[in-house]
């Protein structure tokens, strides 16, 4: 648990790529990156993350400011960066944005083997450990397109042979 102080925490929106703060209180028992009064569930729901708190103890408004843009670069990097690498190894389904690695390579959903069908039918499956990196946000869906129609488990592959096939995109 954090000392008890004041914190700024930022939230971001992928698909607006609004940032907007919310200062927690000292009375009570909020803590920062929890739900709380500025952070529910129906924020979360409505696209919102809580993605930074910060000591809010000396902050001026420059440094408020300063803070918003840095957690607006961050996340804009992030996927422009994504964009422009893993082209050869990236998996989109359902706007859900994974990079595919050689069986027994990744660590991503515990190692676990899958099964990729591709849009392109002219492809073969893809037999993968994959991992995740998240939404892909409406802003950047036309540099970073669906390639994928279906991911299931593939427990003749991976390291967890569970006995069963679960779909985790469809």
């Amino acid at each position: 648990m954090r000392e008890k102080g004041r914190y700024l925490e930022l939230h971001y929106h992928a698909d607006t790529r609004k940032v907007r703060t919310y200062l927690l209180s000292l009375e009570g028992n909020e803590e920062p990156l929890r739900f709380h009064a500025g952070f529910c569930q129906a924020d979360m729901d409505a696209g919102w993350r809580q993605v930074k708190a910060i000591d809010a103890s000396r902050l001026t408004a420059g440094d408020i400011d300063f803070a918003m843009a840095e957690v607006a670069a961050f996340q804009d990097r992030y996927w422009l960066d994504l964009a422009k690498a893993h082209k050869h190894d990236r998996v989109v389904c359902n706007g859900l944005h994974y990079t595919m690695h050689e069986l027994g390579k990744g660590c991503g959903f515990g190692g676990k083997g899958f099964k990729v069908i591709w849009l392109d039918a002219s492809k073969p499956p893809a037999h993968c450990n994959l991992s995740a990196q998240g939404r892909v946000p409406l802003w950047i869906r036309d540099r970073i397109p669906d390639n994928a129609a279906s991911i299931t488990e593939d427990n003749n592959y991976g390291t967890n042979n569970d006995g069963h096939k679960d779909e985790i995109a469809h």
